[in-house]
């Protein structure tokens, strides 16, 4: 099994090279990575600019590069520049990513961007994320990864129209209650936003700086928990399939109906 790592931490990022070696065990593993940090960047590609791979030595992988763009970018010209070497890539991993993507972090979160972009190029991809503020030991996670890796192969989806975003506690292996399959929750932040006059007082010149830190969520009985964000604050490991396709059926008789009373020419 061929084996393309991503993220969007960088390339020398901890959470990257945790992965290297569980994944060496079951398939030849090949990185991709930003050359600086992309937390962020969703799925943007870098358009109208020319991009620079850069040959890396990294152990363990069968070849690796930097390269001067977004994590998207890292998959979509990963994939092209691996096949002119006629490497045919049969799963993507973006992680292991310091801190959870959780809820409506998908939208934001660049690992989740490089995963995505794997499917639209006809490969699996999973993104791998290690929740908490500031997260240290990635071993367990690299094993999450490994393990869910050889069940890929083992059951292996064709044509995939999904990722799969898995999220692990970061406690001790001990301490997680197990897997659970989930829908994406509801991540609150309470979110901060400051703006700073760099104009000599005119106002013509702002500099912002803007963060959030997480709201408390409460315990729930495990036999309720149904979504990401409450499995992991509850100890498990959160595995969830997230579609390319956001188109919202369940609206489509309502909008009809909506359109059909506009009082307007089309």
């Amino acid at each position: 099994m061929n084996i393309l790592v991503v993220n969007d931490d960088g390339i020398h990022a901890d959470g990257l090279n945790a992965l290297i070696e569980p994944l060496a065990q079951i398939g030849q593993v090949y990185v991709i990575a930003p050359d600086s940090q992309r937390s962020g960047s969703s799925h943007s590609l870098t358009m109208r600019k020319k991009l620079k791979f850069v040959k890396k030595n990294i152990p363990g992988t069968k070849m690796a590069f930097s390269l001067s763009g977004n994590p998207a970018d890292c998959t979509k010209m990963g994939l092209a520049l691996l096949n002119r070497f006629k490497i045919k890539i049969d799963l993507v991993v973006s992680g292991i990513n310091h801190g959870g993507n959780l809820g409506e972090d998908v939208i934001y979160s660049g690992t989740c961007g490089a995963a995505r972009e794997g499917i639209l190029n006809g490969v699996m991809g999973m993104a791998v994320s290690l929740d908490g503020s500031a997260p240290t030991d990635f071993k367990h996670a690299a094993e999450i990864a490994k393990n869910m890796a050889l069940t890929l192969k083992r059951d292996w989806i064709e044509n995939p129209k999904f990722f799969l975003n898995i999220n692990v506690p970061d406690v001790s292996a001990e301490k997680i209650k197990g897997f659970k399959v989930t829908k994406l929750g509801i991540r609150e932040y309470v979110n901060w936003f400051e703006p700073k006059d760099i104009g000599e007082g005119t106002g013509e010149v702002i500099e912002v700086f803007y963060g959030g830190t997480q709201r408390a969520i409460p315990k729930e009985d495990h036999e309720s928990i149904d979504n990401d964000v409450e499995a992991v604050d509850n100890g498990y490991i959160a595995i969830t399939p997230v579609f390319t396709d956001a188109t919202d059926v369940k609206n489509f008789d309502l909008l009809t109906e909506v359109i059909k009373s506009m009082d307007c020419p089309a």
